[in-house]
């Protein structure tokens, strides 16, 4: 039997699959490549593969990438395939509501040619989980604004408010 991350996991691409159709094309995370997207935003996006490491009182380990965090975690991913797009977003998107929050953008024209094994934040650095959900890395070519990101994952978009500070 399956753990409870393997059948959540399950449930909401079923849940994707109903939404956009039983022959949409799902990415890894299962992401359905929506027609909400132009096409040339489908084609720029990609779905990139990464380990997740977390920092708690006994130090930093691995944690499993698919399982949700929340704040006041500590973390940084680090990349295990190379992608030759220049973007890197690193997102959380909220387990209850589906809301969609950009941790980290980073522009790998700064960075070593290969990818594999790049480290974000970079090395010394650590990010806080914003928001209680799994965390995605996304790459693409293109300056994406929230909106594009968000019909990517499947999420929503927050109304728009005031800028707050962030999370303690």
């Amino acid at each position: 039997m399956g753990t409870s991350t393997d059948r959540d996991r399950d449930r909401d691409r079923d849940r994707e699959r109903e939404r956009h159709g039983a022959t949409a094309q799902l990415t890894r995370h299962g992401f359905a490549l929506t027609s909400s997207l132009p096409p040339t935003y489908q084609l720029a996006i990609e779905d990139t593969p990464f380990e997740l490491t977390i920092l708690d009182d006994h130090g930093p380990r691995d944690h499993d990438c698919d399982s949700a965090l929340t704040p006041p975690t500590w973390f940084s991913v680090t990349l295990t395939a190379s992608t030759k797009k220049r973007y890197l977003y690193l997102v959380q998107k909220e387990t209850d509501t589906g809301l969609v929050v950009l941790v980290l953008l980073f522009d790998r024209a700064t960075a070593n040619a290969d990818t594999n094994g790049l480290r974000l934040p970079p090395s010394g650095a650590w990010l806080r989980a914003v928001v209680n959900g799994a965390v995605y890395v996304l790459a693409s070519d293109l300056v994406l604004n929230r909106k594009s990101i968000t019909a990517w994952i499947g999420g929503h978009e927050p109304p728009t408010t005031p800028a707050k500070p962030p999370y303690t």
